[in-house]
């Protein structure tokens, strides 16, 4: 598949994620605060685009899967 903006062939799209991270909020007894990481979560948001221009090409797995099998 080409990307309809640049034109370039690709093999793979590059991909964001939506993650929430998680931590824990703690006050020392000096009165510091610090945060304690607990974990991330994959929020289910993705936005798949051209690794060449950046172009948004598809918001979900199915539509990156389709987009790399044209041939």
């Amino acid at each position: 598949m080409r990307c309809p903006k640049c034109g370039k062939e690709l093999k793979y799209l590059d991909v964001s994620i939506l993650v929430y991270e998680n931590y824990r909020f703690k006050v020392d007894i000096n009165g510091f605060a610090y945060y304690e990481y607990k974990g991330s979560v994959d929020e289910g948001t993705k936005k798949f685009y051209c690794p060449h221009c950046g172009e948004l090409l598809a918001n979900s797995v199915e539509e990156a899967k389709k987009l790399l099998m044209e041939k």
